[in-house]
């Protein structure tokens, strides 16, 4: 059976699709829904968050707990301070639809890439300092050596934090390009001028079936299954040190 010559291509693809039809119940519980968890409680525990993190940071900064480590739990704290910022801008625009035109005008161009950096920068935060630990527990005789240098604490958070955020930086350089910005004009009958509405559409690259797949695979290689087997070679090597030095006392 063919399609008629009055049906738009959007309906033949939407038909194609198998879309599920909402009644009105289940849009009021969506919506309720989206407002309770991705509204009102993701704002809470982001809040919740930033105050954790910045108070946190503030006691290990302080100069007699100052060391490489504790500093690169505050540029973890950092990254994920970022984040929760931004996520919720995000819940203020999605789902209590806040928003400005400046948050709009900013958020293809700023928000949204910075946002996705923060969380990427985040992530390898965290499989860096895995890594530094993993450095010294398994050859503590050169960690000391190095920690003896008066420039040591600096170099060591440049070493890790400087890749980190170059690396976060390069992966999501291509997030500025997922959303314009549409002017659209309104008429005004009223006053016969014409004022443009500000609104977000999603940019050709990112509704790309090659590009799709790639955004999917690539994220979950390198923000999921790389980190986490990372996390545990290191953690494993750590915990094998340990008994092994347990074990040697013990003799």
């Amino acid at each position: 059976m063919t399609p008629s010559s009055n049906q738009t291509e959007s309906e033949m693809g939407m038909a194609g699709l198998n879309c599920p039809i909402y009644s009105e119940s289940d849009i009021f519980f969506l919506d309720r829904f989206a407002f309770w968890v991705e509204g009102i409680l993701l704002v809470v525990l982001a809040v919740l968050g930033v105050l954790g993190n910045t108070f946190a940071s503030i006691i290990i900064s302080r100069k007699e707990m100052r060391n490489s480590f504790n500093l690169l739990l505050v540029s973890l704290a950092c990254f994920d301070s970022a984040f929760l910022l931004g996520s919720i801008l995000e819940s203020f625009r999605k789902t209590f639809h806040m928003e400005s035109e400046l948050h709009i005008i900013l958020f293809p161009n700023f928000l949204y890439p910075f946002n996705q950096m923060a969380i990427s920068g985040s992530i390898f935060m965290t499989v860096a300092i895995a890594w530094e630990r993993y450095i010294a527990v398994h050859y503590p005789l050169d960690y000391n050596q190095a920690m003896n240098d008066t420039n040591a604490m600096r170099k060591r958070l440049i070493k890790y934090v400087g890749p980190v955020f170059l690396l976060a930086v390069t992966f999501n350089i291509v997030k500025f390009f997922e959303a314009n910005v549409a002017y659209r004009p309104v008429y005004d009958n009223m006053t016969n001028h014409i004022t443009y509405h500000v609104e977000l559409e999603v940019a050709e690259l990112r509704t790309h079936p090659i590009y799709s797949a790639y955004n999917n695979w690539s994220r979950l290689l390198v923000l999921g299954i790389l980190p986490f087997l990372l996390l545990v070679f290191f953690n494993t090597k750590i915990y094998n040190d340990i008994l092994e030095r347990r074990k040697r006392r013990l003799r």
